[in-house]
């Protein structure tokens, strides 16, 4: 017989909050088994090393259209096989200092149980390291930043709405291996181009402005991806084969081998010369 919520097992009363307890610990150590699994699948990665990322293996049928699909630079590499994605940048100082040291621990188990827990750089400091994740998108989650281009005009494919980027921050995109255009603000240290493809290659990556789905403004500016002219003229292409007025659209270049700082900001594109692209030509 049993009364209060509860019920008889053994000749005692069992507890209801007992066995939520019990389904929770049970819960949390299938978390914890499978983020260990990821660790340890990371850790696996980090001994292939970064020669492997550079490979154009990685990006190989990837391609589409005679475009040619480019992998985040090799800086990066340790951010997508982070169980965290910790920003790229900041890993690779920790990973500079795992070298120095010798350790026969695995990178992310030195980094985050062993010897190196609690080494903190001036560089970047572990706070930083910690806080700074970039957010990896799911495949429903990037429905969300989907743009299709109609009528030469850029719109969100899934409410309709005119793409119009606000001059309050910096608007980015990707296009994917298989020709989907993908467009929203970068959010520094959590949302980087990185993020829509969770690290995939790109035909092209970069900044743009649009105003009321008009195609104002264009660069190939992304330090994950670095992408050469090359990528972006496969986007002019792109843009092109979708009926986008391209007269009076301005193109940025960058130099990424002069620049001191990867992290290059849309906001200081004004300082780079701009070259219209009237007559299809890609500067």
């Amino acid at each position: 017989m049993s009364g209060g919520g509860g019920r008889v097992v053994g000749g005692s009363m069992e507890n209801p909050s007992n066995r939520q307890h019990e389904a929770a610990i049970i819960r949390l150590q299938r978390a914890y088994k499978s983020f260990r699994t990821i660790r340890k699948l990371a850790d696996c990665a980090v001994l292939v090393g970064e020669k492997w990322w550079e490979s154009p293996k990685v990006a190989k049928g990837l391609s589409t259209k005679g475009y040619k699909a480019r992998n985040m630079v090799s800086l990066h590499w340790l951010e997508v096989i982070d169980p965290r994605h910790r920003h790229g940048h900041n890993l690779h100082f920790y990973y500079e200092k795992w070298l120095q040291c010798h350790s026969k621990e695995h990178f992310f188990s030195w980094l985050d149980l062993g010897d190196g827990k609690k080494i903190n750089l001036d560089e970047c400091p572990r706070l930083i390291l910690q806080q700074r994740r970039v957010n990896y998108l799911g495949p429903m989650e990037r429905k969300l930043y989907e743009v299709n281009i109609k009528d030469g005009k850029f719109l969100y494919k899934q409410t309709g709405e005119l793409l119009h980027t606000s001059k309050d921050a910096k608007w980015i995109y990707v296009l994917s291996p298989s020709e989907m255009l993908y467009a929203g603000k970068k959010r520094k240290g959590t949302f980087h181009h990185s993020s829509f493809l969770a690290g995939g290659a790109t035909i092209a990556a970069g900044g743009l402005v649009v105003e009321n789905g008009i195609l104002k403004e264009v660069s190939r500016q992304s330090g994950h991806y670095r992408p050469t002219e090359e990528n972006l003229g496969d986007f002019i292409s792109f843009l092109k084969e979708n009926n986008v007025d391209l007269t009076y659209v301005q193109t940025n270049t960058i130099d990424y081998e002069n620049l001191r700082d990867s992290r290059f900001h849309m906001h200081e594109l004004g300082r780079l010369p701009k070259h219209g692209l009237a007559g299809g030509a890609v500067s």
